[in-house]
């Protein structure tokens, strides 16, 4: 299974797939939110806020 084929609708998503998926990024460090939306766990005093690519990235470099 790639990730790209559950994204472009190539392949039907199966609950078990789904569920394989969120399993992997909540092992890499991403947490969803009760809204559901996903974020990298931060540390204290970091707002997360990052409007694009490259702040996100400088981010990741502190």
């Amino acid at each position: 299974m790639a990730i790209s084929g559950l994204e472009n609708g190539f392949r039907k998503s199966r609950p078990h797939d789904i569920a394989a998926v969120r399993k992997a990024f909540e092992e890499a460090g991403i947490v969803f939110t009760v809204e559901g939306t996903p974020s990298l766990a931060r540390s204290e005093g970091d707002s997360g806020l990052a409007t694009d690519n490259r702040q996100w990235r400088r981010r990741q470099r502190k």
